[in-house]
């Protein structure tokens, strides 16, 4: 299994939520597990009846005009923004080489920075991957591996409250003791699930009481603490994405 560091929604920040109000925790879960790892094919038929799909699924989901059509990339007219300040995504989607006739798809959608998406781009792209990837997608499997994932959230979420619950009683004095107090914890359920990338857990958790022994100088507030444990999570997601592609062994995804 593989657990992408942007799901852990709880345990971002030093007790703050990372995640967007507008969906629960289980909810953002799904839709990103099913983006959590890259759509590859094998040159000749396989691939061609991904890219038709992928094709389809923009005809069928933009609201703008195809613009660009080739064999590798598929992209719209630029953002359309309505009168009620509703941005409709503009959309390029990619095919590229990965090696010894391995080919990733790859998805990317814009929205005007000023306005909100409709709908929002997370649900598009969780869309669009169940989409090309049709029917090798193992729906029953899918589903019990997020039913597993959504455990691991809530262990992680309650080792990082009952440390956080410490530090507002008093017990713990500091933040890096409350940060000191988790860590140990976070890493034990990453090794449990057998987390395959576990320096990336550990770069995560170093990070984390860096910011706590900022916080404690008053160099960073709690805002700025979660702000910079964002962008973590952002540059470990790349990092194990990137890692999934040159590990990905066929078009199938597996559990």
């Amino acid at each position: 299994m593989r657990y992408r560091f942007i799901l852990l929604c709880g345990i971002t920040a030093l007790g703050l939520a990372a995640c967007s109000s507008e969906m629960s925790a289980e909810q953002r879960a799904i839709l990103e597990h099913s983006i959590s790892r890259p759509i590859t094919c094998k040159a000749g038929n396989d691939c061609k009846e991904k890219w038709d799909r992928t094709a389809q699924w923009l005809i069928d989901n933009s609201t703008q005009k195809i613009a660009i059509r080739s064999n590798s990339m598929i992209q719209t007219e630029p953002v359309y923004v309505e009168k009620y300040q509703t941005s409709y995504s503009a959309f390029t989607l990619t095919k590229r080489a990965a090696g010894k006739g391995n080919y990733v798809i790859e998805y990317s959608s814009v929205c005007d920075k000023q306005v909100q998406c409709k709908p929002s781009g997370l649900a598009l792209k969780a869309n669009f991957v169940r989409f090309v990837m049709g029917a090798s997608y193992p729906t029953a499997a899918l589903q019990q591996h997020i039913t597993q994932m959504q455990l691991v959230m809530e262990e992680m979420k309650t080792a990082n409250n009952e440390c956080r619950k410490k530090r507002l009683s008093g017990e713990l004095k500091t933040y890096q003791d409350s940060v000191t107090c988790s860590n140990p914890l976070i890493l034990k359920i990453f090794e449990r699930i057998h987390y395959p990338y576990m320096d990336l857990a550990q770069e995560f958790t170093a990070k984390r009481l860096e910011l706590a022994i900022l916080a404690d100088q008053q160099q960073i507030t709690e805002a700025q603490m979660q702000a910079e444990l964002v962008k973590e999570v952002t540059h470990i997601n790349s990092t194990e994405q990137a890692r999934n592609i040159s590990t990905t062994p066929s078009a199938v995804i597996r559990q």
